[in-house]
């Protein structure tokens, strides 16, 4: 889709290098010096102040020529006088803007490559032969901006004419900002803050090309990723960190994979023992599964001198968001004029991201039928940019085997996920989403949060998967893919999660222990009378507070039907109130509600189960493993209802006190 001066929203493309301003002769201009291309490069007019990353210090860019498919360099040649620069060209930013003037042979397509980094830096090694910038981060100062740097990679398409082109060039780095409220504190207490370290794990390749990150030139996403120690420097007074109230302890970049992941991170204060790793206990603070993208700052912070087991990670947009000129895959936070039908007349056609928020407009407004059909007919991917949910729909909705990735929210809301509440018989299948992001902060009883949908009621959920970083944290009825009231038919269910993927309930952080979280790596809460839930697969890691906890449900209900189910994350209770509730937990369901028959038929479940009774390892878990307590025998321990779960045809009664 061609889009023409798109103004982003704060979460749309982050963090870039603009070139000039947007030119109305993207198409070849007619006639004479055939091949010529022009291209302006600009950094950001509006910079921040008294802020890490205004991009001032990255005044050298460096690019070369590549015929599209090839890795071999071509001269690069300048229009003017037809000099021959060699493979890397080079440009200086002049009050801002740099010019690129190229020529290149008619009807042939080329990859142009670009970096841009402070010409002092030693850091950083572009090599056109290999299409890569390489990093050594080890020794590099914290608090020192001069390391932030900016990369595309622009295609011509054919060339039939003279090009004069626009185009935008982004940070390929995470900044990670680390900031304390209690210097004066801790000061009192006699720790002076002289110098600050961090150790991380970060990629030191990057092709410019395909955007990946490697290790050493390969880029095969299974290789140990090196650590890297960035030195000691002095907290940076002169800065005014990301979030009121805080003062930065460190800033340092960090190269990082296309999509959102996550990372380890360890800060010492004042002496870095020699030889210390990611593991090392004498850090001040231990940060673990730290969430980290490309163009974002990730903001740790909190009392982190005096009390450093306390602290807050966030992560936001962080730069300048300038209009840009070129094709757009990404949802910019628009949304579409109309919404096209099929051939029937009735079914909508979803096309493209902001279709997508436009039915989610209309379906809010009620100005659409609940129950027309949709067709998703195109990946969309929505940036991260805050969604706010389809409402209230009773249709079928058919992604046709297509992807909606980087759904993100934050919020507090009853229901939250792509859709809040499901009606009727509502369908959605065929549908994969990719990378999630879900921080429900409700503490209202009557709430369900998942990446489908909060509360999926008596719909059919078949043939949808949810993959890659997923991080989903609300106060209970939580799972991955729905949250709470699951009363219909759930078939061909996949949780493929990458490392340090999480689904979350904090039912406790309001002092509530009895509270239950129903927090489940698929589904947080089932219905009762029937439902049938075949064919599920989870690998997700699930942490509640409470009780309740389940590798593929929080809380099973009572005539349930769970087939051929498959869980293998680690499922985790931190706070149950004795021991009985430390026993609501499972690698299928944490805890079951008898009524009538519920059967776990070839269901089996390979990780690991974590509770704890005031600090002490709980592991007498129930029935293999596999499904926890009742609610009737978390609270009376003995006999009643004691025929009504089923393990592939056994009974299973409760436990005796």
């Amino acid at each position: 889709m061609k889009m023409k001066k798109l103004a982003f929203l704060p979460l749309a493309m982050l963090g870039v290098l603009a070139f000039a301003s947007c030119s109305q002769d993207d198409e070849p201009i007619a006639a004479g010096n055939d091949g010529n291309v022009n291209l302006t490069v600009s950094l950001p007019q509006d910079m921040a102040t008294r802020q890490f990353s205004t991009g001032m210090n990255a005044t050298q860019l460096q690019y070369a020529v590549y015929e599209a498919g090839s890795t071999t360099p071509l001269p690069v040649i300048k229009q003017a006088d037809g000099e021959t620069l060699g493979t890397i060209g080079t440009a200086t930013f002049v009050e801002l803007k740099a010019t690129v003037s190229l020529t290149l042979a008619r009807s042939k397509d080329y990859n142009i490559v670009f970096w841009a980094q402070d010409p002092t830096v030693k850091a950083y090694t572009f090599d056109a032969a290999k299409q890569t910038v390489t990093t050594n981060f080890n020794g590099v100062p914290v608090n020192d901006d001069i390391y932030d740097a900016f990369t595309t990679n622009y295609r011509t398409g054919i060339v039939t004419g003279p090009i004069n082109r626009t185009i935008t060039l982004y940070r390929p780095f995470a900044q990670i900002n680390v900031g304390t409220n209690d210097v004066a504190e801790a000061a009192a207490a006699g720790l002076t803050v002289n110098t600050v370290d961090i150790t991380v794990p970060s990629y030191n390749t990057l092709n410019l090309v395909s955007g990946e990150v490697g290790v050493d030139g390969n880029f095969d996403q299974t290789a140990t990723v090196p650590t890297a120690v960035y030195t000691a420097a002095a907290p940076a007074t002169a800065e005014t960190f990301p979030v009121d109230g805080y003062t930065y302890l460190s800033m340092n970049y960090l190269l990082v994979p296309k999509d959102k992941s996550s990372v380890n991170v360890r800060f010492y204060v004042n002496a870095q023992p020699t030889g210390s790793t990611l593991t090392d206990p004498s850090a001040m603070g231990v940060y673990e599964n730290v969430p980290v993208q490309r163009n974002y700052r990730t903001n740790i912070y909190g009392a982190l001198l005096t009390d450093p087991a306390v602290f807050n990670v966030q992560i936001d947009p962080a730069f300048n968001v300038p209009d840009n000129d070129y094709d757009i895959k990404g949802w910019d936070g628009t949304v579409s004029d109309k919404l096209d039908k099929d051939t029937d007349g009735k079914t909508v056609l979803l096309n493209a991201p902001q279709d997508l928020a436009l039915f989610a407009r209309m379906m809010e407004a009620g100005t659409l039928d609940p129950s027309t059909p949709v067709k998703l007919n195109a990946d969309m991917d929505l940036n991260s940019i805050e969604w706010k949910p389809i409402k209230n729909y009773a249709g079928t909705f058919d992604a046709q085997g297509h992807t909606i990735k980087n759904l993100s929210m934050t919020t507090s809301a009853s229901f939250m996920g792509l859709f809040d509440r499901l009606k009727g018989n509502a369908t959605i299948k065929n549908l994969t989403i990719e990378n999630v992001n879900i921080v429900n902060t409700t503490t209202d009883s009557d709430t369900g949060t998942g990446a489908i949908a909060g509360d999926p009621f008596t719909s059919s959920i078949q043939n949808v998967t949810v993959k890659g970083n997923i991080y989903i944290t609300a106060y209970r009825y939580v799972g991955a893919i729905a949250g709470h009231n699951a009363y219909g038919t759930y078939t061909g269910l996949t949780v493929d999660a990458n490392p340090g993927s999480y689904v979350r309930s904090t039912s406790t952080s309001q002092g509530l222990l009895s509270a239950p979280a129903q927090c489940g790596g698929v589904i947080g809460y089932c219905g009762e009378g029937g439902t049938v839930f075949k064919d599920i697969t989870s690998n997700i890691n699930v942490i509640a507070d409470s009780y309740g906890a389940g590798g593929i449900f929080g809380t099973l209900q009572s005539g349930n039907q769970v087939t051929d189910c498959s869980s293998s994350g680690t499922v985790t209770l931190t706070k149950p109130m004795n021991a009985k509730y430390a026993q609501a937990i499972g690698g299928i369901a944490g805890d079951y509600i008898p009524g009538s028959r519920i059967d776990v038929n070839g269901c089996t479940f390979t990780g690991t189960l974590s509770s704890n009774v005031n600090g002490t390892p709980f592991t007498d878990f129930l029935n293999g493993g596999l499904v926890g307590i009742s609610y009737g025998g978390r609270s009376a321990g003995v006999g009643v209802n004691a025929t009504d779960l089923y393990i592939d045809g056994v009974q299973k009664p409760y436990p005796a006190n």
